[in-house]
């Protein structure tokens, strides 16, 4: 009887803990963009040789929010409270050079230095720009209702394992993804700050804000 009762528990334990872990959601597997980031961060260190002061620092690291497109033909509001909506994310690319053109991933990458201070911002064919007085992120998130440096702190502190933002249908929006759910970072809450949601909390609040009034994301549900 024991022994039963044994096998039982092991039973339930086993196969409890396998239905409730969810897997982690890896977009940089899904969009199979590995290689590419590896291109654009060598293109970033680049620029950042050039530039007068951050060549001169050492143990600079690369944070990227990447700009991602989507195929909303036949999206469904469904789509983004199950997040089946990222399967059909595609990475956008820039392209440098006349004759031999290169093609780096699209994103807005932040240039931080060893201490958490920002010192740079920008992407592939744009211009850095380090700080006079740079600042604390966490402390510049805080005091200002800045979608991106929040999404920054997010991923410096570990809080985001991907950090992105989407073409129309979507208004301008910031998302980052944290094992296996997918979140909003909204700033248009006045008097509030920035603030963060689940998707699909404010997918079910405020969906007219996230989408265009003729996204099928609206319309289907």
């Amino acid at each position: 009887m024991h022994k039963q009762l044994i096998l039982i528990i092991v039973f339930i334990h086993y196969f409890g803990v396998g239905i409730s872990a969810q897997p982690k959601i890896d977009m940089i597997e899904k969009l199979g963009i590995q290689e590419d980031i590896i291109s654009l961060e060598m293109e970033i260190t680049k620029l950042i040789k050039k530039h007068p002061k951050l060549s001169k620092m050492q143990g600079l690291k690369q944070y990227h929010v990447f700009w991602l497109s989507i195929d909303s033909k036949n999206g469904k509001k469904s789509e983004l409270c199950d997040n089946s909506f990222l399967d059909k994310l595609k990475p956008s690319y820039v392209e440098l050079g006349c004759i031999f053109k290169e093609k780096f991933l699209n994103a807005k990458t932040f240039v931080v230095d060893s201490t958490g201070n920002l010192v740079g911002i920008g992407s592939v064919g744009a211009a850095y720009v380090g700080g006079k007085s740079p600042q604390s992120v966490v402390e510049f998130a805080q005091s200002d209702a800045n979608t991106e440096l929040e999404m920054l702190r997010l991923l410096i502190n570990k809080e985001a394992d991907f950090a992105f933002s989407m073409y129309y249908p979507f208004h301008s929006r910031n998302f980052f993804i944290k094992n296996d759910t997918v979140f909003l970072v909204d700033d248009r809450a006045k008097g509030i700050g920035v603030k963060v949601y689940s998707l699909a909390e404010f997918v079910e609040c405020c969906i007219k804000e996230l989408v265009a009034p003729s996204s099928p994301f609206l319309m289907n549900e």
